[in-house]
């Protein structure tokens, strides 16, 4: 709320406010950053296509609590980028329920998404439940007893900071690296009377835990679009805060994980801008070819995995 005493006052109040652009970047900001992408030399140095580094930190096996960024919950994994501007930390928890009635052999699996503040990010948690959750395949292997007990796992994703962007594939990333690495503890099924619910016996053994059944979870892979003053259109992976104010449309791909040819799931767009269709092949291409970045890097650096962490470098 501006305060002026004057016409001339007013006038450049007026002035101060159409200068400022989206996320907060003035109009001259805004271009130079768009400039920047469409000539492919990003602020950071980075071409279009090029992602940056992160390490993701775990535990040293999924029936071992040692060094684990959460060691009292069944699974937990924690993302850092190498410039230190996004640092996400998640945990997996399982309990025993009741099925729902229309489905008595299906598990449950939830995602909830909470920044520092303790605030829950809703857009980010749907976008993650739509892209992820709708394609994973595993809920009938967190059954116990069917109709009786099954296993609700929640992924609990806290977001310490994300000043750096990419926060979606950030954390479907970190996501699939915490459920990789979560144990589940045996479970033995004792018959009780005819009458009664079968008693369960918990193993306290960890190294008798069992893997979670990850199945199909896809990967999440962002093209952020820009447009300059002169129609020129740039496209952008790993975009950063400032380029995700500058893009007027976010295409979210979620990818299949398997060793074959990437195969696209399911998508979802967001945005203010429409998206033309002429530049949807480029799009797709762009996602396909950095997904296939993505898992060399990790092939690469999983044979030459330290301690507890996993280094992300393409």
């Amino acid at each position: 709320l501006f305060y002026c005493s004057t016409p001339i006052d007013f006038w450049w109040c007026m002035q101060a406010v159409t200068m400022v652009g989206s996320g907060g970047l003035s109009r001259s900001e805004s271009e130079y950053i768009v400039d920047g992408c469409v000539n492919d030399c990003r602020m950071d140095g980075r071409t279009r296509e090029q992602t940056r580094s992160y390490t993701i930190e775990f535990g040293e096996s999924s029936a071992s609590t040692e060094k684990a960024p959460l060691p009292l919950v069944n699974g937990s994994a924690r993302l850092v980028s190498v410039a230190g501007e996004t640092d996400i930390l998640c945990s997996v928890k399982a309990e025993l329920v009741h099925p729902a009635l229309d489905s008595p052999t299906m598990g449950l699996l939830e995602i909830h998404v909470e920044s520092h503040r303790n605030n829950r990010n809703d857009e980010l948690e749907s976008l993650l439940s739509s892209l992820i959750l709708s394609r994973w395949d595993g809920h009938e292997q967190l059954c116990i007893v069917p109709k009786i007990y099954v296993w609700k796992v929640s992924v609990d994703l806290m977001i310490i900071s994300a000043d750096g962007g990419s926060a979606l594939d950030l954390c479907a990333c970190l996501i699939d690296a915490a459920l990789a690495n979560t144990s589940l503890p045996k479970i033995d099924v004792l018959p009780g009377e005819s009458t009664a619910r079968p008693a369960l016996q918990l193993q306290s053994d960890p190294r008798k835990s069992q893997q979670f059944p990850k199945g199909s979870l896809p990967s999440i892979v962002t093209v952020a679009v820009m447009k300059n003053e002169t129609g020129r259109i740039a496209l952008v992976v790993d975009a950063t805060t400032e380029e995700e104010a500058c893009a007027f449309a976010m295409v979210h791909f979620a990818i299949d994980r398997s060793d074959q040819a990437p195969v696209i799931v399911s998508l979802a767009k967001t945005g203010r801008g429409a998206l033309p269709v002429t530049v949807m092949q480029s799009v797709t291409s762009l996602a396909v070819h950095t997904t296939m970045s993505l898992r060399r890097a990790f092939r690469r650096d999983d044979e030459c995995l330290l301690g507890h962490a996993l280094a992300i470098t393409t």
